[in-house]
């Protein structure tokens, strides 16, 4: 027989050891997991629980609500018995007796006759102070609205006769890129009445638009 092998326990120990090290620490972690679930659970037990006893205490106050109303309809309708038999009670004594005198007298006393009430005419609907105020003041809103319309409809009139005007101006260049030289004259006399209204045009745009800002302030 030859020599035997001799094994190396002590790196067998060290990896036998480091693999109990791994396993514990697993579960160690499995362990603080479940803990940490647990105590999740038994809080949201414990919400639960709360929430059905309030629940549970409104639904009592509800039915004791419930159950004190019933007993006051039963007491009303008690009374109500009461009272009606004693009619009928009544009611039949005099049919039998034929004497109104056998009705009970009233214990009320009437001491004097009332005044008769005055009757003072309605007075005439008035308008509160806020009312009136509230009144003055829309109809100058609506007042000065108008008046910016008008000035804004007048801007936008205005307007549009200058880009009129530019634009025939446009054409009267064109035309007179077209034309011979022989109407050169005429188309000049046309170009300045043009430039004239042009500037007019733009004048009158730019007070109406001094105007409209004014207002608008």
């Amino acid at each position: 027989m030859g020599p035997q092998r001799s094994t190396p326990r002590p790196i067998t120990s060290e990896k036998d050891r480091q693999i109990r090290t791994i396993q514990t620490s697993l579960i160690h972690e499995r362990l603080i997991a479940t803990q940490r679930a647990l105590d999740t659970l038994r809080i949201t037990h414990a919400e639960e629980l709360e929430a059905e006893r309030r629940a549970s205490e409104g639904l009592r106050k509800k039915l004791a609500v419930c159950e004190e109303r019933v007993r006051d309809a039963e007491r009303e309708r008690d009374d109500m018995r009461e009272v009606v038999n004693e009619l009928v009670d009544r009611g039949l004594v005099v049919s039998v007796s034929k004497d109104f005198a056998a009705w009970p007298c009233s214990q009320l006393r009437m001491t004097s006759l009332l005044d008769p009430a005055e009757l003072t005419p309605p007075a005439p609907p008035t308008t509160p102070p806020y009312a009136a105020a509230l009144i003055e003041s829309l109809s100058t809103s609506l007042a000065t609205e108008r008046k910016a319309y008008t000035r804004t409809t007048r801007v936008a009139q205005n307007t549009i006769a200058v880009l009129e005007a530019q634009l025939a101006l446009r054409e009267a260049e064109l035309e007179e890129s077209w034309s011979g030289c022989g109407e050169e004259e005429g188309m000049q006399i046309g170009e300045e009445e043009a430039l004239r209204v042009l500037e007019l045009n733009v004048r009158q745009a730019e007070e109406d638009r001094d105007g409209y800002e004014g207002i608008e302030c």
